[in-house]
């Protein structure tokens, strides 16, 4: 059985744009009200499909839940179908939300709003007040899983920083495998500084950090619709879709508003409009390149060559260096000392070559561990001067390494992120800053905007200079 059939064409909005004139515009009131009633219906029956942590949990649950539904957790985080799969997931979690919208008399045309925060990194309205314009308290807010730091924290308004929100270099690519891997839009990097630090036993602190306890935060659903409308954007500038049929036909199952079970395949839902739904913003000609977060890459970020069958992509390729020491991450800036072999500088002549001759140059940061989530994410450099900072920096950066998707590994062994220097490390021979011996990554924190601050400032007094995160190496690779 497939998806069930849309009954119309909703449209999803920009809940900064209903709430330009205050929270509690019409849409963003009824999603409130939307959330209380199937809080309410896991409160009466937590088996009942249509309840709010039910539907949670299908993202993922925590481990002390007893006799989980079949369904539950199965999202397939850190593969080419995360996509698809969190399309299916909100349009059917939109679904139940929207019966309760009818059934409570609100808008018969609702339909899920996204937050665009690369317009507005900063927490919505309604997700910031405390209660509702009858007083009562607001399901929308979360008090004490949402990250605090620094003051005025997640729930005060304080900002996601411009590194973090960036979307330039997804929209730069034109097929899933240019990816070489997963997608890689800033959701991980988003969840982690919603959520905040939080514990590794369960849901106790930071839910959005967590990928067990994310879907419990009702800003979870808005911050994936505005991924999900990013893949619509990739589209409309000439992203493809896989076309194999291991993907067009991988199946996923979910619960529908008359809580039965449907299944749906990738393939079916490539488009938006097989659903039934449409964004207010779309295309790219429907919001300026800096809106969008499309404004051109100062460096161009080049496709990779697949790795071989069987291999992992993160480790896969020719090594030309790694660290000898794990290195500790802390509140300040740190850095691995990365010796290059003899054969390093033979591999990168390639990167003068013509583009389709020339290797890629991969920056794996790899057996990474962690006591707890620390509440940021870290801002990834190669070779990057001393005093370099801000705008400037960026340049330099390999890019961030994210935690949200590192917390679990389910058995799979030491966590790996990898990510594309090539065009770094072309950049830095052009410029005479390559030492062909030696090379030298570095890793600063980044956390929430302080008031009044530009973004780019190393993370103040609040993280502890132990956080208890450990690389266990730093390689450099390439393929």
């Amino acid at each position: 059985m497939g998806l069930p059939a849309p009954i119309g064409m909703y449209v999803r909005q920009d809940i900064d744009q209903l709430n330009s004139a205050g929270a509690w515009d019409p849409y963003t009131l009824a999603y409130a009200n939307a959330v209380r009633a199937m809080q309410e219906v896991s409160a009466n029956d937590p088996r009942d499909p249509r309840g709010w942590t039910f539907q949670a949990y299908m993202r993922g649950f925590p481990p002390a839940v007893a006799s989980p539904d079949p369904l539950w957790g199965s999202a397939p985080h850190g593969s080419r179908y995360c996509l698809p799969w969190h399309r299916m997931l909100v349009y059917m979690f939109e679904r139940i939300a929207r019966s309760f919208v009818v059934a409570n008399g609100g808008p018969l045309d609702w339909a899920l709003p996204f937050w665009n925060w690369t317009r507005n990194p900063s927490l919505p309205l309604a997700f910031r007040q405390e209660t509702l314009p009858d007083g009562a308290e607001n399901p929308l807010y979360v008090a004490d899983h949402r990250n605090p730091n620094p003051f005025p924290g997640m729930n005060g308004g304080a900002p996601l920083p411009p590194d973090v929100v960036e979307t330039d270099y997804i929209m730069s690519f034109k097929t899933f495998e240019d990816w070489d891997g997963p997608p890689p839009p800033p959701e991980d990097q988003i969840h982690d500084l919603i959520g905040g630090p939080s514990d590794l036993d369960g849901c106790g602190r930071g839910w959005m950090s967590d990928p067990r306890c994310a879907a419990l935060d009702p800003v979870f659903w808005v911050h994936h619709a505005n991924i999900d409308r990013l893949w619509v954007v990739w589209m409309a500038q000439g992203g493809r879709n896989p076309a194999d049929p291991e993907w067009t036909a991988r199946e996923f199952s979910f619960y529908d508003s008359d809580g039965r079970e449907y299944t749906g395949a990738c393939g079916d839902v490539m488009t938006t409009l097989a659903l039934g739904y449409t964004y207010a913003y779309p295309s790219i000609a429907a919001q300026s390149p800096e809106v969008l977060g499309l404004a051109p890459s100062h460096r161009t970020r080049r496709r990779s060559a697949p790795p071989a069958p069987g291999e992992e992509p993160a480790r896969s390729g020719t090594e030309l260096g790694a660290s000898d020491e794990p290195l500790a991450l802390g509140a300040r800036p740190s850095s691995a000392e990365v010796p290059l072999g003899g054969g390093a500088e033979g591999a990168l002549r390639t990167l003068t070559e013509a583009r389709s001759m020339r290797r890629s140059v991969y920056l794996t940061v790899e057996d990474v561990s962690l006591e707890a989530h620390p509440g940021v994410v870290y801002a990834v450099y190669l070779n990057k001067p001393e005093g370099v900072r801000g705008t400037d920096a960026q340049t330099y950066r390999a890019g961030i390494l994210s935690f949200f998707g590192l917390v679990h590994t389910n058995g799979d062994g030491p966590p790996t992120s990898a990510f594309d220097v090539t065009s770094v490390v072309a950049f830095l021979r052009s410029r005479g800053e390559w030492d062909p011996g030696r090379a030298r990554v570095a890793f600063e924190p980044l956390g929430l905007q302080t008031e009044g601050g530009s973004g780019y400032e190393t993370v103040p007094d609040y993280l502890p200079d132990e956080t208890g995160v450990r690389v266990g190496r730093v390689c450099l690779r390439a393929r």
